[in-house]
């Protein structure tokens, strides 16, 4: 049976176990609940149970060694039902397969090596389980047989026993070896050949391939088990990435760490660079990192995008295909909010708060998904997600995923070995099969709600799926609030009865059943005709909005589909303005709290400035208070020079005024005190 049949049967059997599951837990007498209660436990909610996983792309690829690599259902020699196959031989999932022997498992995630060397799991109980080798079995123990082996009789390895062919918990085995237990640890991530864990205290654990220093440990000796990096202890670290030969750590206060091959280290060194203005010299705390092969990025607290390392297919985003030896601001990101990065093989992407999604380099295989094979030295917008709202990214070798704020996964780059998912490439070159452009992976489509996705190596991808409380896949008919279908009717064209013209011809699509029991100016246009609209022979009518951008007026939608807006504080002006216009008090409410809470310095210049032009008197209010209470840290920004003539004057008055209160003020309370 083909590797593709297999894929659906699988995913189709799990739906449908699913759903039974759904309707047995339905049907459990509400006495059996009380009796938890008297007995002082209560049913695992949905958070501890984790996540489903799914995964597609090489399931194994003998190598000279005789080595094989992990896959969506086992390892190598392992089919995607996760049954070995007598000849031992790989295959490639072209389509999700259901990870079936994690059932039972609360995992919150995984980590594979990018060769398929091992393959680890995080509980969201903070446990690590392994499976890998196994002379009783030949080679590979698919995961199934080992992750159902450990659910059912869980085994307390000992230290020299390389022949279990059951998985094993990584701290029994520390237990055994070092006479302690593994910690319970927060996040878990792979390189090549080589794994780092964070224990939920901060501590920084490395193993694996030591191979150029990137364990950490001061040698490029191997190490079996998880090792605490010493050079580190004392210093809380929030996050860990790997690549081939060098791996990065973020402390908990912005600091970046990085060693191995890329600066010939085997201990961890600062990294330093990270300064957006070269006159004040000052490095800005780091929020998140990303490595793949041999290039760095790195995101400010603020949302500023820094890349490093090797600079072919033009990588970093700085114009030009340069190696950077230090951090370096991607400038085509200038005034954008970067909300995560993700770096491949040859490519980099990143999210911003927006939900848009930016990507450059390398380009032979679409893997920037511009529709094209074209090689981007610099930043651009994937135009085919403009509409969509994405919350998740993640990049491969030669590929790209993002998941969508409906749970929807779309996929895009090389088919090789089924990376993209999306089925058979059979009947073709692989070039012919690539994926020029985001498209939806129809297995994950109509069925199920994904949050995350991680790509590990060269081709394979995985989707972790939300629990229903029953342990088993949480589907989209079943978890669908009314809140998330209303969510997901935004701009959505199906059932829309009017269209807005934004930017000239951009469309939005909306619902006058709710634009109009949500706001009393849409409602009178409508009442009044909708003179402002031009009409379409089959489609809805169409009403211009002029001096509107397109992202403003989607907030706005969002708004009033949701009750809910994530405003940034570049966007807070011109919501605030139109919040005004449609009467829409509360709005104005919370983008006026959006920028009391994020007015830096370097931004109050360019708010203040456009709340003048677009006569928004409540947030210039708010910005010359702010001028007034930092008025020192705001005349050595930048920001200053952006300035009008008639905001400086105003500002330098209203100084002098601030000033003359405060020490009136002063000697009210000195004469009160003496007296």
């Amino acid at each position: 049976m083909s590797s593709n049949h297999r894929s659906s049967g699988n995913l189709k059997r799990n739906l449908n176990d699913a759903a039974e599951e759904n309707a047995d837990e339905t049907e459990t007498p509400r006495a059996s609940k009380r009796q938890d209660l008297r007995n002082g436990t209560t049913s695992q909610t949905t958070a501890d149970l984790g996540f489903s996983l799914f995964m597609w792309g090489r399931t194994g690829d003998d190598d000279a060694h005789g080595s094989t690599r992990i896959d969506g259902s086992g390892c190598g020699g392992a089919g995607g039902d996760g049954l070995p196959h007598e000849d031992g031989s790989g295959e490639t999932e072209n389509e999700p397969v259901y990870l079936e022997a994690l059932h039972g498992e609360s995992v919150q995630q995984i980590a594979c090596g990018e060769t398929g060397e091992s393959a680890y799991i995080l509980t969201t109980q903070g446990t690590l389980k392994q499976w890998g080798p196994s002379k009783e079995r030949g080679g590979w123990d698919s995961i199934p047989h080992r992750l159902r082996s450990a659910v059912e009789t869980p085994v307390m390895a000992a230290v020299d026993d390389t022949t279990r062919t059951t998985a094993t918990l990584v701290g029994s085995i520390s237990l055994r070896q070092q006479h302690q237990t593994l910690p319970a640890m927060s996040q878990l991530v792979s390189g090549y050949y080589h794994f780092a864990a964070i224990s939920k205290d901060g501590d920084l654990f490395t193993w694996g391939s030591g191979s150029n220093g990137k364990l950490g440990h001061g040698t490029e000796d191997d190490v079996p088990l998880p090792k605490r990096v010493e050079a580190l202890a004392g210093i809380p670290i929030k996050q860990v990435a790997c690549a081939y030969s060098h791996t990065l750590a973020l402390t908990s206060n912005g600091i970046v760490y990085q060693w191995g091959d890329y600066i010939n280290s085997p201990l961890p060194q600062k990294v330093q660079g990270f300064v957006i203005n070269s006159q004040l010299q000052q490095e800005q705390p780091i929020a998140q990192i990303s490595t793949f092969g041999s290039h760095m990025a790195a995101v400010t607290v603020d949302g500023v995008l820094f890349t490093w390392g090797l600079g072919t297919h033009g990588r970093l985003g700085h114009g030009d295909t340069e190696r950077c030896v230090e951090p370096k601001l991607v400038e085509a990101l200038r005034g954008q909010t970067v909300q995560q990065v993700s770096c491949g093989g040859f490519h980099t992407a990143v999210l911003t708060q927006r939900g848009t999604m930016f990507s450059w380099g390398c380009n032979d295989h679409g893997q920037l998904g511009h529709n094209s094979r074209e090689t981007c030295l610099e930043p651009q917008v994937i135009t085919a997600l403009v509409a969509t709202r994405v919350t998740k990214i993640a990049c491969g070798y030669e590929s790209s995923v993002a998941v969508t704020n409906t749970g929807e996964v779309l996929t895009w780059g090389t088919a090789e070995q089924g990376a993209h998912g999306h089925g058979s490439n059979e009947g073709g070159t692989t070039a012919d099969h690539d994926v020029l452009a985001p498209q939806k992976v129809q297995d994950l489509k109509s069925h199920l709600i994904v949050e995350d996705v991680a790509c590990f190596g060269y081709n394979y991808t995985t989707a972790m799926v939300k629990k229903s409380s029953s342990g088993g896949l949480t589907l989209r008919s079943d978890a669908i609030s009314i809140a998330t279908a209303l969510h997901k009717a935004i701009n959505d064209e199906e059932f829309s009865d009017v269209t807005f013209l934004l930017e000239g011809n951009r469309p939005i699509h909306a619902h006058r059943v709710i634009l109009t029991g949500k706001c009393e100016f849409f409602a009178t246009m409508f009442r009044a005709g909708m003179r402002e609209s031009s009409s379409t022979e089959n489609g809805p009518p169409i009403i211009p909005i002029p001096n509107v951008r397109y992202d403003i007026f989607l907030l706005v939608l969002n708004y009033l589909y949701t009750d809910k807006v994530h405003v940034h504080v570049d966007d807070a002006v011109e919501l605030c303005s139109l919040a005004e216009m449609y009467g829409l008090d509360r709005l104005q409410k919370i983008c006026c709290t959006a920028v009391k809470q994020k007015l830096t310095a370097g931004k109050t210049a360019a708010v203040l400035q456009l709340a003048t032009v677009c006569h928004c008197h409540v947030i210039k209010e708010i910005c010359m208070k702010f001028v007034m209470q930092n008025f020192i840290e705001f005349s050595k920004s930048d920001g200053i020079n952006q300035l009008s003539q008639g905001n400086f004057v105003e500002i330098v008055q209203s100084y002098g005024k601030y000033l003359e209160q405060e020490r009136t003020s002063t000697s009210s309370r000195s004469t009160l005190t003496s007296s």
